[in-house]
């Protein structure tokens, strides 16, 4: 106790002699309350210490996991961020006591495929069907994007960067959601608050997902959790050249060499219910505006020729070129069904003399098209 005076009386000697010597006008008024304002927080600190590791720890364990595995699975036509976050969440849950195992919902795409090669990964489980089992949900939380059976399971825990979907669960679960540029970058911080350390192989599935999700940082919905997740987490997983597998993900994800139109179209697809509306929407990269849309074309093609045994009533298809010359870069929204040109042009804009809505904007299904189609839809 002695010492804590000794160092109250110090901190605050100091704090009270560059006060003193501050001239007294508005700017310096506010840099001495912000001065006494961090002494204050330093006094509280020491005097009701806090460590709020035990209490996430205990929150999470509150719930009764009924000594079954807990399957950890993200959305179906799994990318790398939905393979990666069942991965990184599953070890975290094993290592807080709690049996749980990652699985996929269908096989790896392109861009997961060379990375798990490039890092001799082997896959997750494949599941495709949730009957009687037990779950954690990550990257979605949406029945439509789930695989089968899922309402009929038991989800103990949700973890998202999505918007709520209409997933129902019977008891309070674990749920977690932010506003964040991958799924994996939330679970990263959840590592942190249980205070957690995180193996290489963890860390470069990680890397993968924000890599990919993030396109390597350069995305709109990308936040700072992600960029300081992504620092932190290429040199845990001893990734040296991060940039040039970034690279080759890409590369692998828009060759779409030897796939079949309905293969890339399904290789990034998710359904959604909006308004009494069943619909779906891929979503697909090219690195050149030739290429873009050569692939727009091929997608409508695709759509027109499946719409009728497809069940929604209107599909979409965004198909982006993110090019490093911004005069290159397009969006090219693709639809097809009934009313789905009305619904584009009131959500984005005239199609005028195109097959399809075309921006120079690099748009994002999660944050641009489906708030902008639920808008319309909804009213």
């Amino acid at each position: 106790m002695k010492f804590l005076n000794i160092l109250f009386f110090v901190i605050f000697a100091i704090t009270y002699a560059n006060a003193f010597a501050i001239k007294n006008n508005s700017k310096d008024e506010k840099r001495t309350k912000n001065i006494f304002g961090l002494l204050g927080g330093i006094i509280d600190s020491v005097l009701y210490p806090y460590n709020p590791t035990d209490d996430y720890l205990d929150a999470l364990k509150q719930f009764d996991y009924k000594n079954q595995t807990t399957y950890v699975i993200g959305h179906k036509s799994p990318d790398c961020d939905t393979v990666g976050s069942a991965i990184a969440y599953a070890d975290l849950l094993n290592k807080l006591g709690i049996e749980a195992k990652p699985a996929v919902s269908g096989p790896l795409n392109s861009e997961t495929k060379y990375f798990f090669e490039e890092f001799k990964l082997n896959s997750p489980e494949l599941l495709t069907d949730a009957t009687g089992k037990q779950f954690v949900l990550v990257d979605h939380s949406n029945y439509s994007q789930a695989i089968d059976g899922m309402k009929s399971a038991r989800i103990v825990g949700i973890v998202d960067h999505h918007n709520v979907g209409d997933i129902i669960t019977s008891e309070i679960v674990n749920a977690r959601f932010a506003p964040v540029g991958a799924t994996a970058s939330i679970i990263f911080q959840m590592y942190h608050e249980y205070n957690i350390p995180i193996s290489k192989k963890i860390a470069r599935v990680m890397v993968m997902s924000i890599l990919s999700d993030t396109r390597n940082l350069a995305k709109a919905t990308t936040r700072s959790v992600d960029k300081n997740a992504l620092k932190i987490l290429k040199k845990i997983s001893k990734i040296n050249n991060v940039d040039e597998i970034f690279e080759g993900m890409l590369e692998a994800k828009t060759s779409y060499k030897g796939m079949t139109d309905e293969e890339i179209y399904n290789s990034d697809f998710k359904e959604y219910e909006i308004g009494g509306k069943k619909i779906c929407f891929g979503n697909v990269d090219a690195m050149e505006e030739e290429k873009a849309r050569d692939l727009a074309e091929r997608m409508y093609n695709y759509m027109e020729k499946s719409y009728a045994d497809s069940g929604f009533d209107i599909m979409f298809s965004m198909v982006s070129n993110k090019n490093e010359d911004e005069n290159e870069n397009k969006t090219f929204i693709v639809s097809y069904g009934d009313g789905a040109v009305e619904l584009v042009e009131k959500a984005f804009g005239p199609l005028g003399d195109e097959k399809y809505y075309v921006t120079k904007e690099v748009l994002s299904r999660k944050t641009h098209a489906i708030p902008a189609i639920t808008e319309i839809l909804s009213n």
